[in-house]
């Protein structure tokens, strides 16, 4: 395994962290931090929004909902099978109760 690369945003938010061997990419995890993938906004305050996880056989996407004190409310997860691998795509979604 070489070492990760992580990009960042002019923020120096993390935007993806891409772990590879002598053979390509074995997980990549992309981080947005703005609504509809901008890759700036006034509302950006540091959570993220959305993010990617890339492996060669799963692509997993997750969406993230906060509340007015920045406290997590949703989480949602959608993953997409690679064809050939047989894993049917699934889709989770939790919810958080704050107080």
């Amino acid at each position: 395994m070489t070492r990760p690369q992580f990009p960042s945003n002019i923020r120096e938010q993390p935007k993806s962290v891409a772990v590879t061997n002598g053979t390509g990419s074995v997980l990549t995890l992309n981080y947005k931090y703005c609504p509809g993938g901008l890759s700036s906004c006034s509302s950006n305050n540091g959570n993220v929004v959305s993010a990617a996880i890339v492996t060669p056989s799963l692509n997993l996407a997750q969406n993230f909902v906060y509340d007015l004190a920045n406290r997590l409310t949703c989480a949602n997860e959608m993953s997409s099978a690679r064809r050939g691998d047989g894993v049917p795509p699934v889709s989770v979604q939790h919810r958080t109760r704050n107080t």
